[in-house]
């Protein structure tokens, strides 16, 4: 059915549009820029290819994960690049759906599926029902559709609906590790402007052009590279042509450079967990003898005892101090409202407002600041219920990856490739349960990931990457 997509839309069509946007790119210089109407002309160009090749689209959405504060304005609306990449394929996928309906419904049945669809509805309805309860429930009932349902639709039932084959696996990978190269080249070029007599010099995100794409703190370049780490060794299954053990290492000891160059206490420790994870994987499957992995790990200890000192000293500087203070305030202030409304919550993106109505708070942080941490955010914003529902959804994944993992005993390729993709997501869920991105696009669709993998197994299209 795709390929008959593809001969009418390229061989019968291709030429009609052409002439058509010609024509239009010629009359609309008569009214505005060159560049606003290229812009405008390639709206349906892209709409049109995206929804021909939607992986196109998904490999693009994973380049740009990282890209959460290169904002775009609509009026009083802000979005991100991501989301707003996100949104358009999104348009490109219903339109593909639309056209299948109208010619082949069977087919259009199969197209799509709903990953996770009752724990997440549960978890979606407590919100809701959270904002009937509060005193402005417009603004948690849009808090909800900006980002609960977004992240599910756009990072989540996206991904998994569009990565069908191992070829799209293999692209969206990629395109991952290439993403994290790009920060961590962000993050590197941050240091000839540092003053390394006068402060505390580290990894960070700069501005480019007057923007800070992904953020300012450094934690977010951390976070990127805990996300895709481990994916590195997915590419020996994945790539025609076996790439170099050392190249494939030598990245992996890049990426944990510039995590431990960051200096992000969260990602330290989730890196170390997942170092741990995987030589305990290792040993397991006899790849390094037991003795061998304790002596690494001495020796990383060791060789680490520098770099410890120096994050010892960040953290008893004012500034790291003032940041545990600041969490420890917050962690009171929404216990406090938890216990006000401890079923429902105080409604879904209240967490800010309750801080900001904080005249304490206020007047020794000066700026008001979202929860950091997820069962700091949930449980005040959407009660014992929503945190429930929430570890259900999380639960219900955890569960499949493991039930999944044990009976691969005998398909080792499938089960080591599996286990790769489980601890990235492990490793992005961990760092957010300490931060701030609880919706967001970073963490989301590394964890949409691990359910396109148990798919893919199922399907038995990964006994393909078996040479």
């Amino acid at each position: 059915m795709l390929d008959k997509i593809k001969q009418f839309s390229l061989k019968n069509i291709t030429a009609v549009i052409a002439s058509v946007l010609f024509i239009v790119f010629i009359a609309g210089l008569q009214l505005f820029s060159p560049w606003q109407v290229i812009i405008a002309l390639l709206f349906p160009i892209v709409l049109m290819t995206t929804a021909i090749y939607p992986h196109w689209g998904v490999y693009l959405l994973a380049f740009f994960l990282p890209t959460t504060s290169w904002y775009f304005y609509f009026g009083k609306l802000e979005i991100p690049f991501v989301d707003l990449l996100g949104l358009f394929l999104l348009v490109s996928f219903i339109s593909r759906l639309l056209y299948l309906w109208s010619v082949n419904y069977q087919q259009f049945k199969k197209e799509f599926h709903w990953p996770i669809l009752v724990p997440y509805l549960v978890f979606l309805g407590i919100s809701f029902l959270s904002a009937l309860q509060v005193d402005t429930p417009m603004d948690s009932i849009w808090y909800t559709v900006r980002w609960i349902v977004i992240f599910y639709i756009i990072y989540i039932f996206l991904p998994f609906n569009i990565i069908k084959e191992k070829k799209h696996l293999k692209g969206v990978i990629v395109s991952l590790i290439l993403s994290a190269l790009a920060v961590s080249a962000i993050g590197l070029a941050s240091l000839p402007q540092q003053d390394f007599y006068n402060e505390f010099v580290r990894i960070k995100p700069i501005s480019i052009f007057g923007i800070y794409p992904i953020e300012q703190n450094q934690k977010h370049i951390s976070e990127t590279i805990v996300s895709i780490l481990f994916l590195l060794f997915t590419l020996p299954f994945l790539l025609k042509n076996k790439l170099s053990k050392k190249l494939i290492y030598g990245l992996f000891i890049f990426f944990c450079l510039v995590v431990l160059g960051s200096f992000a206490r969260t990602a330290w420790l989730v890196l170390i967990l997942q170092l741990l994870l995987f030589g305990w994987y290792m040993v397991k499957r006899n790849k390094i003898q037991l003795q061998h992995f304790l002596m690494t790990v001495i020796l990383f200890f060791i060789i680490m005892l520098p770099a410890t000192y120096y994050m010892a000293v960040l953290q008893s500087s004012p500034l790291s101090v003032g940041s545990t203070e600041s969490r420890i305030l917050m962690t009171q202030i929404g216990g406090q409202a938890f216990l006000g409304k401890p079923f429902l919550g105080q409604g879904a993106g209240h967490f800010e407002e309750l801080i900001q109505d904080n005249i304490y708070f206020i007047a020794k942080y000066g700026r008001f600041l979202d929860a950091h941490g997820l069962i700091q955010k949930i449980s005040t914003e959407l009660g014992i219920l929503g945190l429930v529902a929430f570890g259900w959804i999380i639960g219900n994944i955890f569960y499949k990856l493991t039930f999944l993992f044990n009976r691969l005993k005998e398909r080792i390729v499938e089960q080591e490739i599996l286990f790769y993709i489980m601890l990235s997501a492990g490793g992005i869920l961990l760092f957010e349960f300490f931060d701030t991105f609880y919706y967001k696009g970073k963490l989301w669709f590394i964890i949409a990931l691990s359910l396109v993998a148990i798919k893919l197994i199922k399907e038995k299209k990964l006994v393909d990457f078996v040479k």
